[in-house]
């Protein structure tokens, strides 16, 4: 879990058939989500994770 200042929580899933990954689940969504949302997906590397921007 990545923790940055802006109140976002992003959960970022991960398609087993073409590796892509996506947006699961977004709570508490701030000014800034375009750019975390960027953030989380860059940074995903597994099945599920959650970050708090």
């Amino acid at each position: 879990m990545k923790k940055i200042d802006g109140g976002c929580t992003i959960t970022v899933g991960h398609c087993l058939k073409d590796g892509s990954y996506f947006i699961a689940a977004v709570k508490n969504k701030c000014g800034s989500y375009n750019t975390h949302k960027k953030q989380a997906l860059n940074a995903a590397k597994g099945s599920y994770f959650t970050f708090n921007y």
